[in-house]
């Protein structure tokens, strides 16, 4: 009996942590995206979730959505997992750019870093990715708007 309760108690840790946490559970209620870049983190467990966003006079419309803000994260951070990166418009809303590129408002990427990868790094990077050398200032909870669709 007692190692029944130990194995039971033993998957139920488990499936915690293996379980996904989304990010944002403390999101603002911004209403739509700002004419700025703005950094949010989780920090959870053995890892940092991330979610950036990005006006398009910074992020631009050229190649692959947020390619180069990818490989600045990478060169500042390290191994990117679970890179998302899509565009939206006015409203926030998840948008094509290829079928609507004059809506298109700005981008949101989402990904996680170790816990070695600091909200400093994260800022540096975006300054360097972005096409107006715009940076936050500091990286908080994300709005709704921006989490993932």
């Amino acid at each position: 009996m007692l190692l029944q309760n130990l194995l039971t108690g033993a998957t139920i840790l488990a499936i915690a942590i293996a379980s996904p946490i989304e990010i944002g559970i403390l999101a603002r209620d911004d209403p739509k995206p700002p004419d700025h870049s703005v950094c949010a983190l989780n920090e959870i467990p053995a890892t940092n979730n991330w979610a950036i966003y990005a006006p398009l006079d910074a992020v631009g419309l050229d190649g692959k959505c947020g390619n180069h803000y990818l490989n600045n994260l990478r060169g500042r951070c390290g191994v990117i997992t679970t890179w998302k990166c899509w565009h939206v418009n006015k409203d926030g809303k998840h948008i094509d750019s290829h079928d609507e590129p004059e809506n298109v408002e700005g981008a949101v990427m989402t990904f996680y870093t170790s816990v070695f990868c600091s909200s400093n790094d994260v800022m540096a990077a975006m300054g360097a990715s972005a096409k107006n050398d715009e940076r936050p200032d500091s990286c908080s909870e994300p709005p709704k708007w921006m989490l993932p669709p």
